[in-house]
């Protein structure tokens, strides 16, 4: 009996599935931001201890336990680091009345330039900032309402990421389980997707997290050589700010450069500073992150840009940390399938895709 030939679909048809498949889950990760958030979030923190709670398995440990520990020990992480910005806000809340008596001096002698250079009255530059100060002021009204009132999404996060963690390690055989049934004949396949989605994780997680820690010692020491006060404070946000790509290097920058000028006297200060930052983020990025985190991460910069976008325009800032990461998972994903093997090879940096070199 002769075999039936399977009539490949026109491309515009297949286009036509994978727009709209692409533009639904758009719509539900957009409108399902207060449950895929703290979802994947967990699910990045659960691979980071997955390690451990495999060590403990094999010691005998319950498995309640194992995951419970392995929860307690990012919520302990994150109750010290968050100890440690409060302690390092009240001790700069403590200076804030010298340093408006600096900003105040140098709100003079600006004005007092202008006024000789540019002809423009003080009385005019003292009418054009309070204007500007009202429509900041107003601004920030609004900003400080929207974010109380999403407060209560944000406490409902924090309480549901080391819960849907718990979940996901006490759970993780269940889920294996889950895959061997629902596809019999390719469960070995999935499983070993599903490790390398693991490993990609994990490996992004604490490869960033040594980061970090390094970063915030360098700048730290290079803030203070400089003088510059509240040096560990500054490095350690610029360092944190460092997760999101690209953006959070600006912004990370400009804090030490602004307290440099309100603080310091000479400029210079200011643009050693700058320097400091500048030299810390090319260490970074051509040997720190390459020997730490290596390629866990295999996406091409302009792919990195377009998750980084889309995760802002979808989750805001939450989107903007894990997109890098999560881009990487997809990237596994596809590489693994056949089918989307193309579109792993359009995301990742490597010159073919594995099955035609």
């Amino acid at each position: 009996m002769p075999e039936k030939k399977v009539t490949e679909q026109p491309f515009l048809v297949k286009a036509n599935k994978v727009l709209i498949f692409s533009l639904l889950v758009v719509l539900a990760l957009y409108f399902g931001k207060s449950i895929f958030v703290p979802l994947l979030a967990a699910l990045l923190l659960a691979f980071m201890v997955l390690g451990l709670v495999k060590r403990m398995d094999r010691w005998k440990v319950p498995e309640w336990l194992s995951a419970l520990s392995g929860v307690l020990l990012v919520v302990f992480a994150g109750i010290g680091l968050f100890m440690f910005f409060s302690w390092q806000v009240m001790q700069f809340s403590e200076d804030l009345p010298a340093m408006e008596e600096s900003i105040e001096k140098k709100k003079k002698s600006i004005n007092l330039y202008i006024e000789k250079t540019y002809k423009v009255s003080r009385r005019e530059q003292n009418n054009w900032l309070d204007q500007k100060t009202n429509e900041a002021l107003e601004s920030a009204q609004s900003g400080i309402g929207k974010f109380f009132t999403a407060t209560g999404s944000v406490l409902a996060a924090l309480f549901l990421i080391p819960l849907f963690m718990f979940f996901f390690l006490l759970y993780r055989r269940k889920i294996k389980e889950f895959i061997r049934i629902l596809q019999p004949g390719r469960h070995e396949k999935n499983i070993e997707v599903l490790k390398d989605v693991s490993m990609v994780g994990r490996q992004y997680l604490k490869g960033m997290g040594i980061v970090m820690l390094i970063l915030t010692v360098l700048n730290s020491v290079g803030f203070m050589i400089l003088g510059i006060k509240f040096a560990i404070l500054l490095g350690a946000m610029t360092a944190v700010l460092n997760i999101i790509p690209y953006v959070g290097v600006l912004i990370g920058s400009l804090l030490p450069v602004s307290m440099a000028l309100v603080t310091n006297d000479s400029i210079w200060i200011a643009v050693g500073a700058l320097s400091i930052c500048v030299f810390t983020q090319f260490l970074e990025n051509n040997f720190i992150t390459p020997k730490i985190v290596g390629s866990s991460v295999n996406v091409n910069p302009f792919a990195s840009i377009l998750a980084l976008l889309v995760g802002g325009v979808i989750w805001g800032l939450p989107g903007m940390i894990m997109a890098i990461p999560a881009a990487g998972i997809i990237k596994v994903v596809f590489d693994r399938i056949k089918v989307l093997e193309p579109y792993g090879y359009l995301l990742g940096s490597e010159d073919l895709p594995k099955s035609h070199k």
